[in-house]
């Protein structure tokens, strides 16, 4: 929003920045670091930059140090103490606060890795504060245990992936942890507790061998990327209100509509931004329709920009801080006030260290990073997600799915749309500045949240025809702010991640009302009979109103990151809850007819030789009013074939036909 009307200064109004940063697992804030220690806190200051009005950094000097693992280029000269800088902070009444900012605490005892080469970075944190652990003694003991920056237990390490407890630890005595929510418990091992000791957690830290993180991967495949140049400074206005509750909240709004400058129309990512601003407008209207040619970009002039991809030296000249070693994108905010206050100017700025695609399939595995899913996190900051106050972006393990989220290269993330938490929230702050719109939207996911994402898995990967297959964690959500009705949830076999009609439907689970904003993670048991041999992705399809579309399609299909391997056909003898066809003539020259169960209806008709390969088709018709069917068999070779028939609730019928 331009402001007719400036009259408060940049020095005293507030600014912050926030960022959406890789997903790291273990080998990566190993492997990324230039120094690991352990050192406790021991004094924490702030100051304003001299030569940029507002601008403040933190100091946290950190003593005791024991030296974990370093880079012998980098070895430190003061093996004591270090003092460690980044961006944001508060001085006098000043607020300057960044995404990526950490909060230490004096006293407390931290596992830190970072980066020491020198230069100065908006964090120097391994991943933010993913690369932030805290060290727990037990009360009793003694013994000290590893919890991650936001005091959730670590307690494995599987696949290099980090798993911690679902809840924060309150306290451990004689090993047992005791959590904010009584509820939560831990496996013990063999020494008493499911926690991760801080000399079993560093011992891992010296072992590990050294490969190549994900972050030079995508670093690797960067291309010279547009920015805009700069323009004259400008002020902003006042105004405040403030939003509090769960992690996952705002804090800050916007007088809408929000009126971001658009990037030059050649730029490959331009019509991704109009199409992602006009994303969250399904919702409700707060950005502008008005086109808005850019006049370049600086810091607090009163316009929301997409300033395009700046270099560090540029971030450098603006703020005396280069790009975090994890950090793909940046949404500056200046606010009116304190935090919490009116946003004045919101500026999306993106990393150009990183390779960067425009299409999911591009992104999935590889490495470069989607531009949609950054700017839609990012958008998310320009009308006060996670902008600070009670809702700081330091946590990226929200427990639900969220487009606030670190990155997740692995989390298949297809569906271009917003969730039901995110839809609440922006509802909430904005409903009393513009009409919240009547959207019907459902939308499913194969993965689920639990600090952090996670995909959802199989029960067995290989099973025979006629077998059942459990998947978990499937989330299905009810964006819209009304309930939805006669939700219904299908899962096919695909051997690709294109649904089509030559994919199997394996089971139809009507799961009734969705109540508004709401979600549900659930299990979902299915059987393969009929499905042939072969190797497939499992695909999930989401409808309303029985198999009716919502508004927004883009969600209502989800794919597995894995596949489900089938391996043949199980005997006729072994198919659970199947009954008897009555089959004549049989043995047969041209034609078979079936007598249809008085009970089945919409059916489901596969025939399969002895060694369990689907015959396509299976030519049938009715006879004698429905209740037969005649099925030609005349261009069989000799042989025995077996006759599978399922209904709508996967009643199986079953019979052997004889071809003379």
């Amino acid at each position: 929003m331009k402001n007719i009307l400036t009259i408060i200064a940049i020095a005293i109004s507030t600014i912050s920045s926030f960022g959406m940063e890789l997903h790291m697992n273990f080998n990566d804030l190993v492997s990324n670091s230039h120094i690991i220690l352990i050192g406790t806190c021991s004094k924490i200051s702030a100051t304003e930059d001299n030569n940029r009005a507002g601008i403040i950094s933190t100091s946290v000097t950190f003593s005791s140090l024991e030296i974990v693992r370093e880079n012998p280029g980098l070895a430190l000269t003061n093996r004591d103490s270090i003092e460690i800088n980044y961006l944001g902070g508060e001085t006098e009444n000043k607020y300057f606060f960044v995404g990526e900012m950490p909060h230490f605490e004096v006293g407390k005892t931290y596992l830190l890795f970072l980066l020491n080469d020198g230069q100065k970075y908006i964090s120097p944190f391994i991943g933010s504060t993913q690369g932030i652990f805290q060290i727990k003694p037990d009360e009793v003991t003694g013994e000290k245990y590893v919890l991650d920056f936001n005091e959730h237990g670590v307690t494995a390490i599987e696949n290099l992936e980090i798993r911690k407890t679902h809840y924060k630890i309150l306290r451990i005595a004689k090993g047992k942890p005791e959590f904010y929510n009584p509820k939560e418990s831990v496996p013990e091992d063999n020494n008493g507790s499911g926690l991760f000791r801080l000399n079993e957690f560093t011992d891992l830290i010296k072992t590990h061998n050294y490969d190549e993180p994900s972050m030079l991967k995508w670093k690797r495949n960067a291309k010279p990327m547009p920015c805009l140049i700069a323009e004259s400074l400008s002020k902003g206005s006042t105004a405040s209100t403030k939003i509090s509750g769960d992690p996952l909240g705002a804090c800050g709004y916007q007088d809408v509509y929000i009126g971001m400058e658009e990037v030059p129309s050649g730029w490959a990512s331009a019509g991704i931004d109009d199409e992602s601003k006009a994303l969250w407008d399904v919702y409700m209207n707060i950005y502008s329709d008005s086109p808005l040619p850019t006049n370049g970009w600086y810091p607090n002039n009163g316009w929301p920009e997409i300033i395009g991809w700046p270099s560090s030296s540029i971030l450098n000249t603006y703020f005396g801080y280069s790009w975090g070693a994890s950090t793909l994108g940046v949404c500056f905010i200046f606010f009116s006030g304190n935090y919490c206050s009116e946003i004045v100017d919101s500026d999306i700025a993106f990393n150009p260290a990183f390779g960067w695609v425009y299409d999911w399939n591009d992104a999935y595995l590889q490495n470069d990073i989607n531009y949609r899913n950054v700017l839609i996190h990012e958008l998310g900051h320009t009308w006060g997600y996670q902008d600070g106050g009670s809702h700081e972006e330091s946590n990226y393990d929200y427990d639900q799915p969220s487009v606030m989220h670190a990155y997740y290269d692995y989390i298949w993330e297809d569906g271009k749309e917003i969730h039901s938490e995110d839809a609440e929230i922006y509802r909430n702050l904005y409903d009393n500045q513009t009409t919240v719109k009547d959207v019907d939207d459902v939308g499913v996911e194969s993965y689920y949240a639990s600090n952090g994402l996670h995909n959802c898995y199989l029960n067995d990967y290989s099973i025979q025809t006629g077998q059942s297959f459990t998947i978990n964690n499937i989330t299905v959500e009810n964006n819209s702010d009304d309930t939805q009705n006669d939700v219904h949830l299908r899962f096919y076999l695909s051997t690709n991640r294109v649904l089509s009609s030559y994919d199997f439907l394996v089971h139809d689970f009507d799961l009734n009302s969705r109540s508004a904003e709401s979600r549900l993670i659930a299990d979902y048991t299915m059987n393969t009979a009929g499905v042939p041999a072969g190797t497939y992705y499992v695909c999930a399809r989401v409808s309303i109103n029985g198999y009716g579309s919502d508004d927004r399609s883009a969600n209502d299909i989800t794919w597995s990151t894995f596949t489900l391997n089938v391996t043949g056909t199980t005997a006729i003898s072994e198919i659970d809850d199947s009954h008897a066809l009555n089959i004549f003539p049989n043995p047969a020259h041209d034609y078979v007819k079936v007598q249809l169960p008085g009970n089945i209806h919409n059916y489901n008709l596969k025939l399969f030789d002895v060694n369990g390969k689907l015959i396509l088709p299976a030519f049938a018709k009715s006879v004698n009013n429905s209740s037969v069917i005649e099925i030609e068999v005349k261009d069989l070779p000799q042989g025995i074939y077996m006759l599978i028939l399922s209904d709508k609730e996967r009643e199986l019928y079953k019979g052997k036909i004889v071809k003379q």
